[in-house]
């Protein structure tokens, strides 16, 4: 079964790069993960909880991310089992540049074993989309909150007037005149 989507992130491409391939961003950001090891360079082991149905259950299994091109696309290829499937898919990621934000394209083929062909196929697929929604969305909350964060520092630290453009040109900092010392004013 192939699955497809797009998924905006007000992020530039290496942000959002940086955290797709970050494992410990995957695991904060991935639903039901539970563990998540690198064994290699580019190869991952995994155990996640699926919650909703027809996939529910403990899965198991390796990643291996092949075909990198920063901060452009890479693909994945997913070997997992479990109760009740054994899964095997292969994701292709692309990242585009869109007015200061980035367009996350994403591709993949989901193949079941003869066991797990008994599932509903529309349920299946549901349920891989809902998991995408969710992967995006705490992803999407960790590079706002992220933004959070350096805007902060950067507010604390930077000396007035030092810097016109911070964080690939999405904060303007600018300096205000104010008796005795300049204050920071971040706009969006």
């Amino acid at each position: 079964m192939d699955i497809e989507g797009t998924y905006t992130l007000q992020a530039a491409p290496q942000e959002v790069w940086a955290c797709l391939l970050d494992r410990q961003t995957l695991q904060r950001t991935i639903p039901g993960i539970e563990e998540l090891e690198r064994l290699g360079e580019d190869t991952y082991a995994f155990t996640m909880h699926i919650k909703h149905a027809p996939l529910r259950g403990w899965y198991s299994g390796q990643v291996d991310v092949i075909e990198r091109e920063y901060p452009f696309s890479y693909r994945v290829m997913i070997e997992s089992e479990g109760q009740p499937a054994k899964l095997h898919s292969e994701w292709t990621v692309e990242l585009r540049a869109h007015d200061g934000n980035t367009v996350v394209v994403y591709k993949g083929t989901l193949h079941l074993t003869k066991a797990a062909v008994l599932l509903p196929v529309p349920l299946v697929k549901g349920t891989i989309k809902v998991l995408i929604q969710q992967f995006f969305t705490a992803l999407a909350d960790h590079l706002r909150t992220a933004s959070l964060s350096y805007r902060g520092t950067v507010e604390d630290t930077l000396a007035p007037s030092e810097f016109n453009q911070v964080n690939y040109g999405r904060i303007v900092v600018s300096s205000s005149a104010i008796p005795g010392y300049e204050r920071l004013a971040v706009r969006k």
